[in-house]
């Protein structure tokens, strides 16, 4: 016995591989060139026999795969189907019975479910845990005590060799030398006996985990086969259904394509609707009788209020409000008034928008009518001075006075010849002047319709033709300039149905001329007041210009000056007003065409 050597420990068993013999023989302590024992080629033989079982279970298994795949694919199928028929109908009883049948086989695969896990419960988990603690949990334990006996034989290892060094010196003391010689084999014997142990309970315990497990899986996977291939067989009858479906959803699919596409139409149709109506709310609250959101756009609008004003008549033109609003203006103006002499002389938004209706209907009539007479004025050197403070030296007043009453004829006739150019509007606006004014004041009617006629169209382009832009400023000299003041005054004193006094005696050689020409112009006014029959309507804007271009333009100064707007609703106690407006610019979008509407954002800042 070799008690000085040292040995060599032992490796700790490792888990097996249950297709090897040589290295489970070699882990048992049999060595590389010995005869494997009889006992290790039975396990051959059985290991072997777990092969051709694997290889069973892996066909069972690519069996079931193929069943699982084969169900999968039709209740997919079937399913798919089934909700594409419910998306092109709400008929629930086109398709009840396949509902039932699908209902039937989804019943059926929940069961075998359930019974697969049932399965799963007894043939493997169940098994695996008895196992477990048969043969594993041992093992381990074995194990654990090899290696606590393993430790204590290496202390008693290492205190033999620290006495066997110090037994060569005079100190040393043999009879511990031998106690511990003799220990050590003790501990020695013990230490191999444990080991066997736990080699023999760990070989014992890998060969039953593996092939055990092997058999658990084996019977599983066969009562899976069963469970599957019976669930299978209760769905087969499903393929039978997909012809009928299919027949089913094909008809849907054109019932449901024709209501979408109709659907679709109708969204289309709103929402184009809607885009073309979208300023319809605006309309109707700029065209309200009162004028009061006019009024406040207007007078808010500082210098741009005479283009403002151009493009409110032309939106009210297109949307055909124009006239209506100018008559019911016309009917709460005279309503208001106490003396038919003050219509429309002073600075409303009625007569505003009436005195811009005409200059915008009318500007190439007046153009037609008065022009000729203009040029030949301002290329003129005749003198129609009588005013003889004034007149310059060698002019004669009666001489000067008879060119004056001479262009005042020219002028009068002119305008009077000219009823059957005179713009529809005009006739159908001065005929609803005239009525209602005679419905209060029963002999102010030609009074009324010469006033404005004259007044507010006819009498500034004369004064001031270049206002309407009949000639350049550069054209009229002053004498020119002083003539055309001369002839507004007797044209506007004719259609007053006044007469000049001492207040302006220099003028009275004009009465004569009233009084010649009075029942000629108010012949012309009773037929400027009559509409004559089969006239077409007259557009200076079309709807579709309107909604292009003038509407985003009033909505973007509205916009712009909304501050002001507001104040001015409130001042004229029509705060009602405000939400309202606010809510429909909130609808609208802003114009992004050729109007900038960064003009919104570029107000100057309050001051404080």
């Amino acid at each position: 016995m070799n008690f000085g050597g040292k040995r060599k420990p032992r490796a700790t068993p490792a888990n097996l591989e249950w297709n090897s013999v040589e290295r489970l023989w070699y882990t048992t302590g049999g060595s590389m060139d010995g005869v494997v024992p009889p006992e290790f080629e039975e396990l051959d033989v059985k290991l072997k026999e777990m092969q051709n079982a694997f290889s069973l279970l892996c066909k069972l298994g690519k069996k079931q795969q193929k069943y699982i795949t084969n169900h999968n694919q039709t209740g997919l199928a079937v399913s798919s189907h089934l909700i594409e028929l419910a998306s092109v109908s709400k008929d629930i009883g086109l398709f009840s019975s396949t509902l039932q049948n699908l209902g039937d086989a989804q019943m059926a695969c929940e069961n075998s479910r359930i019974e697969i896990r049932n399965k799963i419960q007894t043939r493997f988990i169940q098994p695996v845990d008895t196992l477990t603690h048969a043969f594993v949990n041992p093992a381990r334990d074995a194990k654990k005590s090899w290696e606590a006996i393993k430790k204590d034989d290496l202390g008693i290892s290492k205190s033999l060799q620290n006495v066997i060094a110090e037994a060569a010196t005079p100190s040393g003391d043999p009879l511990k030398l031998y106690q511990l010689y003799y220990n050590s084999r003790l501990s020695q014997t013990r230490e191999e006996s444990k080991y066997n142990e736990a080699a023999s309970a760990l070989l014992e315990a890998t060969w039953m985990r593996d092939f055990k497990f092997i058999t658990f899986c084996i019977d599983l996977m066969i009562e899976q086969h069963d469970v599957t291939l019976s669930t299978y067989s209760s769905l087969n009858h499903l393929k039978a259904l997909e012809e009928d479906i299919m027949k089913q959803i094909a008809s849907g699919i054109v019932i449901s394509e024709n209501k979408k596409r109709a659907k679709a139409e109708e969204e289309e149709k709103r929402k184009a609707d809607a885009q073309e109506n979208k300023y319809d709310a605006l309309v109707e609250i700029l065209s309200q009788p009162d004028l009061c959101l006019m009024n406040s756009v207007c007078v808010t609008a500082g210098s741009e209020q005479e283009e403002i004003l151009r493009t409110i008549i032309k939106i009210l033109d297109a949307h055909s409000k124009t006239m209506p609003i100018i008559k019911q203006s016309i009917t709460n103006e005279v309503g208001a008034t106490q003396n038919p002499a003050t219509l429309f002389r002073g600075n409303s938004t009625a007569t505003k928008l009436m005195s811009a209706f005409t200059k915008m209907t009318g500007r190439a009539y007046l153009t037609n009518v008065i022009k000729p007479f203009v040029d030949e004025i301002c290329t003129s050197t005749i003198s129609c001075e009588v005013d003889s403070s004034k007149i310059s030296a060698g002019e004669d007043v009666e001489t000067n006075m008879m060119n004056l009453l001479s262009y005042c004829q020219t002028f009068l006739d002119a305008i009077m010849g000219s009823l059957d150019a005179c713009p529809l509007p005009f006739r159908d606006m001065m005929q609803h002047l005239q009525s209602e004014v005679m419905k209060r004041f029963p002999t102010a009617g030609y009074i009324a319709v010469a006033g404005f006629i004259f007044l507010r169209f006819f009498c500034p382009a004369i004064s001031a033709p270049e206002s309407q832009e009949v000639v350049t400023p550069a054209q009229i000299s002053p004498k020119a300039r002083r003539t055309f003041v001369l002839i507004s005054k007797v044209i506007q004193c004719l259609a007053n149905g006044a007469k000049f006094g001492q207040k302006e005696a220099f003028m009275l050689p004009c009465n004569s001329f009233i009084e010649t020409n009075q029942q000629a112009c108010n012949n012309f006014l009773a037929a400027l007041s009559t509409i004559p029959p089969q006239q077409e309507d007259y557009k200076m804007c079309s709807l579709e210009e309107a909604k292009a271009i003038h509407l985003p333009i009033l909505q973007c100064k509205i916009v712009q000056n909304l501050d002001l707007i507001t104040s001015s609703l409130i001042s004229y106690k029509n705060q009602n007003l405000v939400e309202p407006l606010i809510s429909i610019l909130g609808d609208l979008e802003y114009y992004t065409g050729d109007i900038n509407v960064e003009i919104i954002s570029s107000k100057p800042p309050k001051k404080k």
